[in-house]
């Protein structure tokens, strides 16, 4: 099982870009760039919430707009990194299955998968909008095993994320591993550990390789 925002993708490179080029479209400051980049919260300031605190900050009536660019213009500044693709692609060739488990609207989160070209290279994915669960819910890592099969793979899967509560605690309740990303931060100290710390999405492959 594996995140999205921040796992497979850089998401907050993606969004930094995006921000930097609508700031200056509205003509605002590096100020305004490092209020919205805040604001964000690393993508998990709901859409709406954001949407309307940029509507106040930058004196815009109409909000709908700058909604759909929050949902979909980030998607056009994503850089994929090549390692990703060979990183699922060497683990699908081990046997494994791919399925990516992430949090977010439907359209937006498929518009990522395709956009990229990762839908290629996985085996399926579960959106929490599409099945009214968020992590870390026990449920939606469930639902991704029984996507590839049957809720019992669930003790013999890993969850890769960069997230320690919803990604890798998440799936720890329900007898998953978790390899948490650190992206250059410490562990929580008052959280159980991880199964395993990794550097890159490809360390966290190699890991999982390893256990087979």
């Amino acid at each position: 099982m594996l995140d999205l925002d921040n796992t497979l993708i850089d998401r907050d490179a993606a969004f930094r870009r995006w921000a930097t080029s609508y700031v200056q479209t509205l003509g605002g400051s590096e100020t305004d760039l490092r209020w919205l980049v805040e604001a964000d919260r690393d993508g998990y300031e709901p859409r709406e919430q954001l949407a309307a605190a940029i509507g106040r900050r930058f004196g815009l009536r109409e909000t709908d707009a700058v909604l759909v660019e929050l949902r979909l213009g980030m998607v056009d500044r994503i850089e994929m990194d090549p390692t990703v693709f060979e990183s699922l692609d060497r683990a699908r060739s081990a046997g494994w299955s791919l399925v990516v488990v992430t949090n977010g609207t439907v359209s937006q989160q498929e518009h990522k998968l395709r956009a990229t070209g990762l839908d290629r290279h996985l085996d399926g994915w579960v959106i929490s909008e599409g099945v009214g669960l968020r992590k870390p819910d026990p449920r939606i890592f469930m639902a991704a095993c029984q996507l590839i099969g049957s809720q019992e793979l669930v003790t013999s899967s890993w969850m890769i994320g960069d997230a320690a509560v919803h990604d890798v605690h998440g799936a720890q309740a329900v007898g998953a591993g978790g390899i948490w990303l650190h992206r250059g931060r410490r562990w929580p100290a008052e959280m159980d550990p991880p199964d395993h710390v990794a550097s890159s999405f490809a360390g966290a492959v190699d890991v999982v390789l390893r256990s087979a």
